[in-house]
């Protein structure tokens, strides 16, 4: 039926204007869904906890997709990210555990910014490749998924990673696109197969603990424009980084000039 305020089609929630899906049934059977074009917003918690969908079609146009909009859907195999949208929110696809598939369309020219904690928990999530549109990454985007490889697409627009991006990945290599001017804490912590990661140049700021337990860690690659690193940044769980055995000789030169901090840990 339709009010004043929402519309029911089939007995799933929007606003009046039909460009915000507000909630689909939780206990709804379906194993597929195609969201309608014309909506721009998926709502907070819209399909949160629902455990039979295994795919939902986005449609071109989506501009938001926000909080929680499809944390814990647990049978959701993967999902196509519209060249339209802007916003991915805080835990939108967190706890999907059966996701291996992250694709983003191709294209647009609007920069995207993801929240905190998105894909955290999807631990069959393996690989992801990064639009060169994104421009901000949150808080544990990746924590503790099963992530092993992550690529950025050339000409990247990315200028600021959160904390904890990474933290508990499997990731085994990593190359940060230029033009990324600050990072937040512990951005690799616990990332144990890791062993060479190598940042672009533009960077300013490191936080503390960035490799904190990079147990495999060999080689690290840091640009001549570094000037800031926090604390701990190779702390290894009670012991100084041992295994590692090359720096970017012009970052190290420098070293001592520029940062006024503790980045080894005894």
């Amino acid at each position: 039926g339709k009010g004043t305020y929402y519309t029911s089609i089939d007995g799933i929630l929007f606003n009046a204007a039909l460009d915000e899906l507000i909630f689909y049934p939780i206990a709804r059977a379906d194993e597929s869904y195609t969201i309608p074009s014309g909506v721009k917003i998926i709502g907070a918690r819209a399909f949160a906890g629902n455990e039979n969908l295994k795919a939902v079609l986005l449609p071109m146009g989506l501009i938001e997709i926000k909080a929680n909009a499809f944390n814990s859907c647990t049978e959701l195999t993967g999902i196509m990210i519209p060249a339209s949208v802007a916003l991915i929110d805080d835990n939108a696809f967190r706890n999907c555990t059966k996701m291996t598939s992250v694709l983003f369309v191709a294209g647009g020219t609007t920069a995207l910014v993801m929240g905190d904690n998105v894909f955290n928990y999807d631990t069959v999530l393996k690989s992801i490749v990064l639009p060169a549109r994104l421009a901000v990454m949150g808080d544990s985007v990746f924590y503790n998924s099963g992530l092993e490889q992550v690529e950025f697409e050339a000409n990247s627009r990315l200028t600021m990673l959160g904390n904890s991006v990474f933290m508990f990945t499997n990731i085994t290599e990593i190359v940060l696109p230029a033009g990324v001017i600050s990072i937040g804490d512990s951005l690799f912590y616990g990332c144990e197969r890791l062993t060479t990661a190598t940042f672009g140049e533009g960077l300013l700021k490191i936080g503390s603990q960035t490799f904190s337990g990079c147990t495999e860690l060999t080689s690290v690659y840091f640009p001549a424009s570094l000037k800031t690193m926090g604390i701990n940044t190779f702390y290894l769980y009670g012991t100084c980084l041992g295994g590692i055995n090359h720096f970017s000789a012009k970052w190290f030169e420098i070293l001592i000039k520029r940062i006024t901090c503790h980045p080894f840990r005894y």
